[in-house]
């Protein structure tokens, strides 16, 4: 109820609370409901919900990042709303039991690295969508600093260019998810 001492409003709202196996089972529901062959998009869902069950917060997230990965492939090339609405679900229910506790990185896939024209190293790779990576660099695979943050570009995949690449005679790189 709201009064400002001149009117008074009042207004209902409902909260529903959800374990992660029911939000999991609402999304196999989505997936029935409105995906054009569902049957092989519902497995890595109704794993999850085992490993739930099982207690297995890890073993559910990466059968969840499975489900994505299906739903890019299967769903996207005909209906990317829907696509975007299964794996933005998914994503919530992941980062739920992230914060439960499951360990959880993001995948990043490397798919070039490259020298510009001014000598700069640029590498460029796939990732999780709305995950935030860092590029680390070493000139010894044993002392790593963080060098910078990697840019999500307009197709979705991320890059990072390293203006000091040309100061060292040998540097390795690594991409990891902070």
């Amino acid at each position: 109820m709201v009064n400002d001492g001149l009117v008074t409003a009042t207004n209902t709202v409902t909260v529903t609370v959800l374990t992660a196996s029911q939000a999991v089972e609402r999304l196999i529901d989505m997936v029935k409901t409105n995906a054009p062959r569902p049957n092989p998009l519902i497995q890595p869902p109704s794993a999850a919900v085992d490993s739930i069950n099982e207690g297995n917060l890890s073993t559910a997230v990466n059968q969840l990042q499975a489900f994505q990965e299906q739903v890019r492939a299967q769903v996207t090339p005909g209906d990317q709303a829907l696509a975007e609405l299964l794996n933005r679900t998914a994503q919530e229910i992941i980062d739920a039991l992230v914060c439960a506790g499951a360990k959880y990185h993001p995948r990043s896939n490397i798919n070039s690295v490259e020298r510009t024209e001014a000598g700069n190293l640029r590498l460029r790779f796939t990732g999780e969508p709305g995950g935030v990576y860092a590029v680390e660099a070493s000139t010894n695979l044993v002392d790593w600093e963080i060098v910078g943050e990697a840019a999500v570009q307009s197709d979705g995949t991320f890059q990072f260019e390293d203006q000091n690449a040309t100061k060292h005679e040998t540097r390795f790189y690594r991409v990891v998810a902070p």
